[in-house]
């Protein structure tokens, strides 16, 4: 939060500051107490068990397991930091605004110190905004600095000396352009680029509002390349009544290589192609893509018993690119009656259980 900007002031009281005082009196605070205003500039704080979500040469970000708004600061540490992305931290440091950034001064000059718990533990979901949220002037802004957020439908519109712009072409911000800069190392994107997702950490520097993207999967492309086509999707009636049983080889997302992202089945009651597959019903629960030439099986139920349908599955890239329409194999949907089987429980009381076979339903 930017409740002072005046980075004169903040350097002035820096030197005031005592090494080492009042680190054993720190406050036990979240980030979020700190983001949203209960503690003063200048109070010394702990913020205990906590994960590292960005570095950076001189600090580093932590972030709230929930994630969300006012969840992410930015801690200095005056030197390399000895931690990397999934260190759980506690960190003691005085809070203050600086710079146009809050931030947690843990250096050990000043009293300040890291502790590292633990390492390779899970960072928090990035959450999602548009441009529109976290631009400068954003009355929403501010509640994101420091937080790993993510757009996507962006496109690289101009690359300077060191940053560059994007703006979103779809979505609720249209036109809206974020600078986005380079604390940390990634490939940056050509003019023209457009990107499936955007991520980084939120941070406030040159005056206004920039993403400060941590590594190559924060920077996603449409790489034009789309997953391969399946040839050899099978179908058959499926053991429960209304089900029908799918089974495929997994292709890539570039081609045959790699690992789709997602499935896309539908079924009609005709063959499905390339020009009649929008007019298919679309099939949920579909199963998480293995690598490429693994076999894959999903069982597509509450289906009308009894009847022929066509069956189609399409592969899907990150970046939103369909393989081509599958061959498309035609069954009959299973119309079997589950049996019920007892089981007798608590027989000297009289209850029985009733099971249903496939199904697993229980009645008393």
């Amino acid at each position: 939060m930017h409740r002072a900007r005046t980075a004169l002031l903040g350097s002035i009281l820096l030197l005031l500051a005592a090494p080492g005082q009042a680190s054993a009196a720190a406050d036990d605070a979240t980030v979020f107490e700190i983001q949203q205003g209960v503690y003063g500039g200048f109070t010394w704080v702990t913020v205990d068990s906590i994960v590292v979500t960005a570095v950076i040469s001189d600090g580093f970000f932590i972030m709230e397991s929930a994630g969300g708004a006012y969840s992410g600061i930015l801690v200095r540490y005056g030197a390399t930091p000895p931690v990397s992305r999934g260190s759980f931290v506690s960190v003691t440091g005085y809070y203050l605004e600086q710079n146009g950034n809050s931030i947690i001064n843990a250096a050990s000059g000043v009293g300040g110190s890291v502790t590292i718990l633990g390492a390779g533990y899970p960072e928090p979901s990035a959450s999602a905004v548009t441009i529109g949220d976290i631009n400068t002037g954003s009355p929403t802004a501010e509640q994101w600095e420091g937080v790993i957020v993510q757009t996507d439908h962006v496109q690289c519109v101009s690359v300077g000396a060191s940053d560059w712009k994007a703006v979103e072409y779809d979505g609720e911000a249209p036109g809206e352009t974020l600078f986005v800069d380079d604390l940390m190392s990634y490939t940056w994107p050509a003019a023209g680029d457009s990107l499936v997702k955007l991520a980084g950490a939120l941070y406030y520097g040159s005056s206004q509002f920039q993403l400060e993207p941590r590594s190559n999967f924060d920077v996603v492309g449409v790489d034009g390349v789309p997953p391969g086509t399946i040839a050899n999707l099978a179908a058959e009636p499926g053991e429960y009544n209304g089900s029908v049983l799918l089974s495929w080889t997994a292709t890539g997302d570039d081609g045959a290589v790699g690992t789709a992202s997602a499935y896309v089945v539908r079924y009609k009651t005709s063959a499905i192609n390339d020009a009649n597959w929008a007019t298919a019903t679309d099939v949920t629960g579909e199963p998480i893509p293995l690598v490429s030439g693994s076999p894959e099986s999903f069982l597509v139920r509450d289906l009308t018993p009894g009847q022929t349908l066509y069956f189609a599955v399409r592969a899907m890239d990150e970046g939103e690119q369909l393989g081509g329409v599958s061959n498309s194999p035609s069954t009959v949907v299973s119309d079997s009656q589950p049996k019920l089987s007892i089981h007798c429980i608590n027989v000297g009381q009289g209850d029985c259980t009733l099971i249903q076979s496939g199904t697993g339903k229980t009645f008393l």
